[in-house]
């Protein structure tokens, strides 16, 4: 369940491309990102009017743990659940997520949203190949090796 502007959506259970795709994308930013960032995995980001719980995000690290209302960079995995996705976009720039990713399994891109402005990512583009920076640093994402690798 997500929670938005007063309004509940249905999350779909994930099929096994989006589930394997979630678990390298987890493996790599976890061992690429420095110790004050931590990666969550479909946790509840805190917006607006409710929260939504992305395939992964990057936040700061906090102890005590708290509510996370701030992410560098939220991932959104889409194989069955495509225009949902893409709605989102509106919600991670309202709530100035500075990054986001749509990992499309079905067009085998990466639709990267950068740029936050008035609930409007300024820069969108897609990436099919090559590296992909990771927000907060460390190895960037091989894109054709992660798509490759979904099946």
């Amino acid at each position: 369940m997500e929670l938005v502007d007063g309004i509940l959506f249905d999350v779909v259970p994930p099929d096994p491309p989006h589930s394997q795709t979630v678990a390298l994308l987890t493996r790599h930013l976890v061992r690429a990102l420095p110790d004050d960032l931590q990666v969550l995995v479909q946790d509840a980001l805190f917006i607006h009017d409710g929260f939504l719980s992305p395939d992964l995000f990057v936040a700061p690290f906090s102890d005590p743990p708290v509510r996370h209302r701030v992410a560098l960079l939220a991932i959104e995995v889409t194989h069955t659940t495509h225009r949902r996705d893409v709605q989102k976009a509106e919600e991670y720039a309202r709530a100035s997520v500075a990054e986001y990713w749509m990992v499309d399994l079905v067009d085998r891109e990466i639709v990267v949203h950068r740029r936050p402005v008035d609930g409007v990512y300024g820069e969108v583009a897609r990436q099919r190949d090559g590296l992909l920076d990771v927000p907060g640093g460390g190895t960037p994402v091989d894109v054709g090796a992660l798509l490759g690798a979904a099946g």
